[in-house]
């Protein structure tokens, strides 16, 4: 049974997300912001691979909690590393796991220069590895508007919900915020 929710949220999980921000209309927690049916992971590439294994938890649970499947938007920080071989192969079998969670994945890559190229070398293999029947679309951009605005469409009703979008990238810029405050 769902809880009530004020429109434009999405409520805690038990022992899963901390309580929204002050004014924020996200849930969030130290690397993880959920508004409505958008799912932001920040990696900086040196996540511990069984964090990974929490998200997804996550992640399932809130698409059984509301019937509808998720779109990821993953931020990789400025400061980020390109993922070890071995965080390579774990989030190759995650993607494939997360098939009937997600609609879409969508990665930000917000450092520039030789550390940019890197992570989009990376990124941009995983995306060729990660084509065929069954898996979502997949984007790589270098902005949170570029992301919210090629994901929304794969949404559920997403394309009706054109004034959602400013309010999703406000909504997540004021939890990151948050949580890089707490850093």
């Amino acid at each position: 049974m769902q809880r009530e929710k004020e429109p434009g949220t999405v409520e805690p999980l038990p022992g899963s997300l901390s309580s929204k921000p002050k004014g924020s209309s996200c849930a969030v927690q130290k690397n993880l912001i959920v508004w409505e049916d958008l799912f932001v992971v920040i990696d900086d590439g040196m996540t511990p691979l069984e964090e990974y294994d929490r998200l997804e938890e996550i992640l399932a649970e809130h698409v059984r909690e509301r019937g509808t499947r998720f779109g990821i938007v993953v931020l990789v920080p400025p400061q980020a590393r390109p993922p070890t071989e071995a965080h390579r192969t774990y989030l190759r079998m995650l993607f494939d796991r997360i098939r009937g969670l997600a609609c879409a994945l969508v990665w930000v890559i917000e450092g520039s220069g030789f550390a940019g190229a890197a992570m989009l070398g990376v990124l941009t293999g995983f995306q060729v590895a990660m084509r065929g029947p069954g898996y979502y679309p997949l984007h790589i951009t270098h902005t949170l508007e570029d992301a919210v605005e090629s994901i929304f469409p794969l949404l559920t009703n997403g394309a009706q919900r054109l004034e959602d979008r400013a309010a999703a990238i406000r909504a997540i810029r004021a939890a990151r915020a948050e949580i890089q405050s707490l850093d």
